[in-house]
């Protein structure tokens, strides 16, 4: 971009730069693990669908999710697959901060980071679309001004952006921290917060040591970014996800065993487990014990079922059990007796 006899701010496009030639192993890295996210996702999808059965419809808001985690790692993984295998780069040189950016991976930081944004506020939180939307802009502003302070022509306007950029993250997690947590995400989403706002802030961090001479541009651009978009994205991304994907099997665990519980039969009997007589207790040993045993079963004692003294032990422990419990408490089961 020329501004006057010679450039304030150069866009280099199709050039080879030194920097990112010294060594690419973590684009390859950072590429791969993104890949590994993406496989991981299309399969927590799978899955998701294959227990369709257990709830009805299982929640919708968890497809969208899983859309925007394949999306986010995808793009990482072309990214730096690009970067990996590519020769040449999109490079922006500003004297108003004397740096060099890859000025591509701002322009993904500007998409990933509000869908970021939305996958936390989607699993963790009670919050509307409204006050996630929120959460989402400010972020943008945060990049955008992040983009500016790349193209500053003077360090006065690089200072300018800096700032604003400085106010609108301050803002941004205000805002997040306002967001209503979920009930089942309480502690855990409130450690998640600090999670992110501990990744985020070595962002600025790490640009400001490579503006101040304190680490070279390999390091900054290639090592740096590279690990903490990897980290961010693992911890801040997948571990929110897989945080709400366990509680949603708890809730599925918990309705499965309601449903079970539904054929359960109970049968009321004496100290030496001989059933005591009743219209409930002769349709259920009728249908259960008749059809365990092959043959009609003769109105005994349940030991005569048990194939060993073991199971007749297990027999005698799941009656104790039941008999010590409060009514609230799972019904004990006997495997094998």
């Amino acid at each position: 971009i020329a501004g006057g006899p010679e450039p304030n701010v150069v866009v280099a496009s199709g050039i080879e730069v030194r920097w990112v030639s010294t060594s690419r192993v973590p684009f390859f890295v950072a590429a791969g693990i993104f890949a590994i996210q993406a496989i991981i996702s299309l399969a927590m999808y799978g899955i998701l669908r294959s227990t369709q059965g257990f709830r009805g419809t299982w929640e919708e808001k968890l497809r969208f999710i899983l859309h925007y985690h394949l999306t986010i790692n995808l793009s990482g993984a072309v990214l730096y697959a690009v970067y990996f295998a590519s020769r040449t780069h999109w490079i922006v040189v500003s004297p108003g901060t004397c740096t060099e950016a890859l000025i591509t991976r701002h322009v993904h930081w500007l998409v990933s980071t509000p869908m970021q944004w939305h996958v936390f506020g989607k699993c963790c939180t009670q919050a509307t679309d409204e006050e996630i939307a929120t959460v989402q802009k400010v972020c943008i502003m945060v990049q955008v001004c992040g983009i500016l302070l790349v193209f500053a022509t003077s360090p006065a306007l690089a200072c300018f952006c800096l700032l604003a950029a400085c106010a609108f993250y301050v803002q941004m997690f205000r805002l997040a921290w306002k967001l209503p947590l979920h009930r089942t995400m309480t502690h855990s989403g409130s450690w998640m917060l600090w999670i992110i706002l501990v990744i985020w802030t070595c962002y600025p961090a790490t640009r400001l040591a490579g503006t101040m001479g304190w680490i070279g541009l390999w390091t900054e651009h290639v090592l740096m970014y590279s690990l903490l978009d990897v980290v961010a994205k693992v911890v801040t991304l997948s571990g929110v996800l897989l945080l709400r994907v366990i509680v949603w099997f708890i809730h599925i665990n918990g309705e499965l065993q309601l449903a079970l519980s539904g054929s359960d039969c109970t049968l009321v009997v004496n100290e030496q487990f001989q059933p005591i007589p009743g219209q409930q207790a002769e349709s259920c040993q009728s249908s259960i014990f008749c059809n365990a045993s092959g043959e009609a079963w003769k109105k005994g004692p349940l030991y005569d079922l048990c194939i060993n003294e073991e199971h007749k032990a297990r027999l005698l422990h799941a009656a104790n059990i039941a008999d010590t419990n409060h009514l609230g408490c799972a019904v004990p089961k006997v495997v094998g007796a």
